[in-house]
């Protein structure tokens, strides 16, 4: 691949700002984080089809599909691992979400999973202990979705970046 070509640089250089808005999107939760990842490998592939093959962009989404459903689960199974019943993951996953659409966001994405786990074990009829436990495990999994996102987007920058520029 020719690097001093105008196209090329341009499309990598393209590439990199998303890949590093999909950084930044693991923790901003606005932004689309490690979806945007699958966007760049597939694009990069279409647009520059000898940056590097198809099973790469196959891994990269498969990878890409785990993280997305262990991001959902993880409140929820948090909870679950401090004791929450069935009503304190479901409020662990609606926390989640919900999260998502308060100001401001870094906040309310990890308050929101222990508000809402929270409240549905306490109105389930658990004590206000156990209830508080089940808070803070969604608290730990959301906790644990953003850390997992960030390795995830990491690795896929530096994969990124090894399968495209080994391949010169």
């Amino acid at each position: 691949m020719n690097f001093e070509d105008p196209y090329t640089f341009s499309i990598l250089a393209l590439s990199y700002l998303l890949l590093l808005t999909a950084l930044a999107g693991c923790i901003v939760p606005v932004l689309p984080g490690a979806f945007l990842v699958g966007f760049v490998v597939v694009g990069v592939k279409l647009l520059l089809p000898a940056a590097f093959g198809w099973p790469f962009v196959v891994v990269v989404c498969i990878f890409l599909g785990l993280v997305q459903m262990l991001d959902l689960l993880l409140s929820w199974a948090g909870a679950k691992k401090f004791g929450a019943t069935w009503r304190g993951g479901l409020g662990a996953i609606i926390g989640s979400v919900l999260g998502i659409f308060m100001q401001p966001f870094f906040v309310w994405i990890f308050i929101m999973p222990f508000i809402m786990a929270f409240v549905f074990e306490w109105l389930g009829g658990s004590e206000i202990r156990n209830s508080m436990k089940a808070g803070f495990g969604a608290f730990m999994g959301t906790f644990l979705s953003m850390v997992l996102k960030v390795v995830f987007v990491s690795a896929s920058i530096a994969a990124f970046t090894v399968a495209v520029f080994m391949k010169t």
